[in-house]
């Protein structure tokens, strides 16, 4: 079988791996987050929630990609590629700079928050992905072949 234009695992996987590190984060470290400022608001959000939604969020792009597999449609490699590596890249290097116990100074929290952004925003090409996907109509090379032989017959 081949593993191209299967996105879904490579979400599923994301899926496995964000719960692990939240399972860990809790056992380890129960009481550690990171502070969220908003104007002139301070939000505490525990590193547990915050990795339980990533996997939540995984979950929900796996299930798009996942049923568009299943009912045979193919979803646009180059869309799907971008946002994977844009997705999954992004988070994973916000995530190991919230792994680390160091304290931050304003730029790079600014750098995060531009980047976590950035992430919103290449969800997008999920949505664009799913809709183009979904919309298309199926088996569209395979209909042409079949026309090609009735008109050479």
């Amino acid at each position: 079988m081949s593993r191209r234009g299967k996105t879904y695992i490579f979400f599923w996987i994301g899926v496995l791996v964000m719960q692990s590190v939240a399972l860990l984060r809790l056992l380890f470290e129960p009481h550690s987050g990171f502070d969220l400022f908003f104007y002139s608001s301070v939000y505490h959000i525990s590193q547990y929630l915050f990795f339980q939604l990533i996997a939540l969020a995984f979950f929900v792009i796996w299930l798009g990609y996942w049923a568009m597999h299943k009912s045979r449609r193919r979803v646009n490699r180059s869309l799907a590629r971008a946002h994977g590596i844009i997705t999954v890249g992004l988070l994973l290097f916000i995530t190991l700079l919230n792994l680390t116990d160091y304290e931050y100074g304003p730029e790079v929290l600014t750098l995060m928050t531009i980047l976590f952004t950035i992430v919103i925003a290449a969800q997008l090409l999920y949505i664009v992905n799913i809709l183009i996907t979904a919309l298309s109509p199926r088996h569209v090379h395979h209909r042409k072949r079949k026309m090609e032989r009735d008109i050479e017959d």
